[in-house]
């Protein structure tokens, strides 16, 4: 829960037009990405998963370009799945800023 919340505080720190709603609907969709993430690590996904998965990418991407930021989308289910690169060069990953500030899920 808590990294939960310290993304809501971020966000709202720094993407001040981010709404409660998009910030939970974020949330939303990278336990979505996470999930099929970790499905196509262990088995392949079957054409339904594929195209859930890429509404899901989209959706995110989409979401994130409405912020005025740039989302990235990792495959590896290991770490944090969804990152975005915030304002400022905020990061909460390994990588450092390059990396972004993992969306938890």
């Amino acid at each position: 829960m808590k990294d939960r919340e310290q993304f809501c505080f971020i966000v709202a720190r720094t993407i001040p037009a981010a709404t409660f709603n998009e910030v939970t609907r974020m949330l939303q969709l990278a336990r979505g990405v996470q999930r099929l993430a970790v499905a196509e690590c262990n088995r392949q996904l079957t054409e339904r998963e594929k195209a859930r998965q890429a509404k899901l990418a989209s959706a995110v991407l989409d979401l994130a370009k409405g912020w005025g930021i740039v989302a990235h989308i990792t495959g590896d289910p290991r770490g944090y799945v969804v990152k975005l690169m915030l304002p400022g060069g905020h990061y909460n990953t390994w990588g450092g800023p390059e990396s972004g500030w993992g969306v938890p899920s």
